[in-house]
């Protein structure tokens, strides 16, 4: 493309990471070029080059609260859900965002 994004932010880490391969092998410079994210920080997110920039989410968290709102469902089907989960989710900046790392609190 002549005008590129300045950034893609990936439906999960493993497409982020594809997309940095597929940018790394067309000679797009990450995170010189354009920034990658993922979503959801897998344990290999900080090992690849650059280190990948991602929202961490409690997966277990999130999957428990699925499943109480699917058993409330089937139970009750008439019944609405009584409230909304939000899950907690961090975001967890390395290299591949092209932004330095937030300071430290103990520095």
């Amino acid at each position: 493309m002549k005008k590129r994004p300045r950034a893609v932010f990936a439906a999960n880490d493993m497409s982020a990471i594809g997309c940095l391969l597929a940018l790394g092998e067309s000679g797009v410079r990450v995170p010189d070029d354009i920034a990658v994210a993922g979503f959801d920080d897998i344990p290999i997110a900080r090992f690849v080059t650059p280190a990948l920039s991602t929202v961490r989410v409690q997966i277990a968290e999130l999957g428990r609260n699925a499943l109480e709102l699917l058993a409330g469902r089937i139970e009750a089907p008439e019944k609405p859900p009584s409230s909304v989960q939000i899950p907690r989710c961090e975001i967890v900046v390395r290299a591949s965002c092209g932004t330095p790392a937030a300071p430290r609190a103990d520095k």
